[in-house]
């Protein structure tokens, strides 16, 4: 998964690089690449948080080994608290290594010159507004990628089947536009409390009011709408994992 997420942007960067070059020289500046393998960089990070979330419990399970955690002298809710910990820092890591891969490449193709040094001494208005979009492009995401993982970890508690969980989970991961939109047909006032309609951060930045045309929403409605969610994911997973039969 690491390789993938290093190669992924080297990629990306290196056949830009050359369809960018036109005859007068012109190219794209370091900065509008970052932006761009960031976001496949994070789309990577996302599937491989939610596969890990979705195979962490549901895989215990499915090949017998979670009787040979149960038998240790831990309580239900340390191992599957260790779980989501080792989840989310993974998610965190990756996250950090996707930033600083995609900044670093870029750097190397690009060079300081056009990436960097052109625009931190002025300070620009171009400048903070490159620096502020990839900031939004890494919170973002990451906000929304740490919620779909509480469902993945939710799923991978209730469900015995490894393949399920990641199934399932992967499906909200491809298809959580498609589900926006039908649900965009609905005319009533509460599929603002949808989780798909508020997983896209991005659309509630610089003055946006989200999907819902008739009944604007804010940032900070879908942050509380996004962390209500994952209280109940992971209250869900914790019942359910105390609860669960390991006999058979």
């Amino acid at each position: 998964m690491l390789g993938i997420l290093v190669l992924l942007p080297i990629l990306i960067s290196t056949l830009l690089y050359f369809a960018s070059q036109n005859d007068d020289g012109s190219k794209l500046t370091g900065f509008e690449m970052m932006q761009i393998d960031a976001i496949f960089a994070f789309m990577l990070v996302t599937v491989f948080s939610v596969i890990l979330a979705a195979g962490s419990v549901a895989s215990e399970f499915s090949w017998g080994t979670i009787k040979l955690l149960l038998i240790r002298p831990w309580s239900r809710s340390s191992i599957l608290l260790s779980k989501l910990i080792a989840i989310v820092l993974f998610l965190l890591l990756t996250s950090i290594l996707a930033y600083l891969i995609c900044f670093f490449v870029n750097l190397a193709f690009f060079g300081a010159t056009n990436s960097i040094d052109e625009v931190i001494p002025e300070l620009d208005a171009g400048a903070g507004v490159m620096f502020r979009e990839l900031g939004e492009i890494v919170w973002t995401q990451f906000v929304s990628t740490l919620v779909i993982l509480s469902f993945s970890f939710m799923l991978s508690s209730a469900l015995r089947s490894n393949g399920l969980a990641i199934g399932l989970s992967l499906a909200i991961v491809f298809l959580s536009e498609l589900f926006t939109r039908l649900f965009l047909m609905i005319d009533q006032p509460w599929i603002k409390f949808v989780l798909f309609l508020n997983l896209d951060l991005s659309q509630f930045l610089n003055g946006h009011e989200g999907p819902i045309e008739d009944d604007p929403m804010t940032l900070g409605f879908a942050l509380g709408v996004l962390a209500a969610y994952f209280i109940v994911f992971n209250l869900i997973s914790w019942t359910v994992f105390k609860k669960r039969d390991v006999a058979a």
